[in-house]
């Protein structure tokens, strides 16, 4: 056991750059994606300000801003969630040939770098709910603060 753990540490840190590049360019805009559904999903109108930033006109209410702001995290965590466990699935127990398993000469790389791609997204997800200024955590507290004071 601690020999393959060894050997996962080595492909997961080859596959680590790779994984972050992934993240900017695919898990960020899948995280503003959950925001951007949501928003329609409670009546808003979003706007993608960038590919790393999604606006709502105003108008709706206080509540649905929180609700918003936790879709991103909420999206991040999920979509992590899965990729690590499949990432570990094929990593240790490798799944009979099924629709969704691995066929290729570089499984053990590629399911490292699911892992790590799933590890960077949930870290992504916990990272947001942190109350900064500007993150998603910071809209959440300010909603629940708004409604602590009774001012929606």
């Amino acid at each position: 056991m601690p020999q393959q753990c060894d050997t996962f540490m080595k492909y997961c840190m080859t596959a680590a750059p790779l994984a972050i590049i992934f993240q900017l360019f695919v898990g960020t805009p899948l995280h503003e994606l959950g925001h951007f559904v949501m928003a329609l999903l409670l009546g808003g109108k979003p706007v993608f300000a960038a590919w790393h930033r999604v606006t709502v006109q105003p108008g709706l209410p206080v509540y649905a801003y929180a609700i918003i702001a936790a879709a991103g995290p909420a999206a991040s965590l999920g979509i992590g969630y899965a990729f690590l466990m499949k990432g570990k699935r094929e990593w240790v127990a490798p799944a009979q040939a099924g629709p969704w398993t691995l066929r290729t000469k570089y499984k053990k790389f590629v399911a490292a770098l699911v892992a790590v791609f799933g590890t960077t997204m949930m870290f992504t997800g916990v990272w947001n709910l942190v109350p900064f200024p500007k993150s998603d955590g910071h809209t959440i507290v300010r909603v629940f603060l708004a409604w602590v004071d009774g001012r929606w």
